[in-house]
């Protein structure tokens, strides 16, 4: 399960950026697939939903690929040579730096400007942690 959600996850994340660079990958047998009732057929319905979206993002990277691969080749090239933890390294301090300029060298005033109501919820500081956070659990969990 968790290579198929990964599976999706870096296709939707990467589809502009690796368009057209991508093998043709064989459909994949699950091996739910003798499971029966409602169960066996939600994960058939899930599989058929999810088959269904790789063949749209394998249409729709081929009909951007002759726009984004003379584009995107030599910045692909280029991070080929990175060595990839240091990649994610240098990502999570990205978000990491983010959140701890926003949250404590931005002026509180700068950040919350045109704010209607004082209140701890309404402090957009703790909103851009909030939502910077899926981002690293997924730059964390699918390391």
């Amino acid at each position: 399960m968790k290579r198929h959600l990964f599976r999706m996850v870096a296709l939707l994340t990467v589809l502009p950026v690796s368009a057209g660079f991508a093998q043709e990958v064989a459909p994949v047998h699950y091996q739910h697939e003798q499971v029966g009732g409602i169960l066996g057929i939600l994960l058939r319905i899930s599989d058929v939903i999810l088959d269904s979206w790789l063949a749209f993002l394998d249409w729709f990277g081929g009909l951007w690929a002759p726009v984004l691969i003379p584009v995107f080749a030599p910045l692909n090239r280029l991070l080929s040579t990175v060595y990839q933890p240091w990649a994610m390294i240098i990502t999570l301090g990205y978000f990491l730096g983010t959140m701890a300029w926003v949250a404590f060298i931005l002026k509180p005033s700068y950040v919350n400007n045109g704010r209607q109501h004082a209140a701890w919820y309404t402090d957009l500081r703790l909103w851009t942690a909030l939502s910077m956070l899926p981002h690293l659990f997924v730059y964390v969990y699918f390391r």
